[in-house]
């Protein structure tokens, strides 16, 4: 069977929106291929950070580069299409979700994970990352520090993932992956600092000047939420990697690794405390194989959420 190495030259570890498209396509790939080997780990080329992908499938025996690529990517696309108890598939146009449904919901993907036969364990991840029953705000259940939108302009952050599935194509994919060209309008999450529309700041008005975005790199994006899960903290709802929950003191911490990690330990070492630290101890950090960590704000644009630009702590 082949191991192949790829450099995935379209996200930058450095943008929140890449970071997170990374995440989503180790993740999905190793869904997609879970008897096999599937890793990344990131190598700083020039000034970006790209991921690096090792994947080992007997798809890819006897294949050169390009044709590499194309495997990669179709399996990619066909593990996106499952999406059998998807938080957008079940909640398409809202976010004031009742704590009994929200429990019915985890109830019935911790059935799926447990299954005797076909177990699936993506709807109890997406049940774990998506919000809490527990940590109401009397009516409606908190959920993911990730959301960005809940409505205004309806935009429904759970619709955006349902919308993006419903366009994606491979060739959206492959832009993602080795391409990455901000020529998609309109569908987006808010993950990327250039859809920061703060009107003072431009040349032009907003409502005139629609952003642009790479679509398969936002979709990936949404499938890299499940590894970062919500948990309870008093009466609060935390999102891990994140500090803060106010409207000024919101910040997401990630880390970049130097060796190939799957995804279980990628998954580990987003939660590490030492990363929320002020300052990060590369000490501590070094060892791990973490060579870098990037911090970035959450802030309120208007009526919607969206990431100041990443920097290096």
């Amino acid at each position: 069977m082949a191991t192949v190495e790829l450099t995935l030259t379209g996200p930058d570890g450095a943008n929140p929106l890449g970071f997170l498209c990374a995440l989503g396509i180790l993740r999905t790939l190793s869904n997609a291929w879970p008897d096999s080997e599937v890793k990344m780990k990131w190598q700083q080329i020039g000034a970006p950070w790209r991921p690096v992908l090792r994947a080992s499938h007997a798809n890819l025996d006897d294949k050169e580069e390009a044709g590499q690529k194309a495997v990669i990517v179709n399996a990619i696309f066909e593990e996106l299409k499952r999406m059998e108890k998807h938080p957008a598939q079940r909640w398409n146009d809202t976010h004031d979700i009742s704590p009994e449904d929200y429990r019915e919901y985890a109830s019935e993907a911790r059935d799926l994970f447990f299954r005797a036969s076909n177990a699936d364990h993506r709807p109890a991840e997406w049940a774990a990352a998506s919000a809490c029953d527990v940590v109401t705000d009397g009516e409606h259940v908190e959920d993911t520090a990730f959301r960005t939108m809940s409505g205004q302009g309806h935009q429904h952050f759970l619709k955006q993932i349902r919308s993006l599935q419903e366009r994606l194509e491979k060739k959206h994919i492959d832009e993602a992956l080795f391409g990455w060209q901000y020529q998609d309008e309109k569908l987006n999450l808010r993950f990327d600092p250039s859809e920061d529309r703060r009107h003072a700041l431009r040349w032009k008005s907003p409502d005139k000047d629609p952003i642009k975005t790479v679509w398969g790199a936002n979709r990936l994006a949404a499938e890299g939420l499940p590894l970062c899960p919500v948990f309870p903290a008093g009466t609060k709802l935390k999102t891990t990697g994140f500090r803060g929950s106010g409207k000024d003191d919101t910040f997401w911490t990630w880390p970049l690794w130097s060796g190939f990690l799957n995804v279980s330990v990628v998954r580990s070492i987003l939660a590490l405390s030492t990363l929320q630290a002020e300052q990060p101890s590369r000490t501590d950090l070094s060892p791990l194989g973490i060579v870098e960590v990037y911090r970035a704000q959450r802030i309120n644009v208007g009526r919607y959420r969206a990431f100041a630009p990443a920097r290096a702590v």
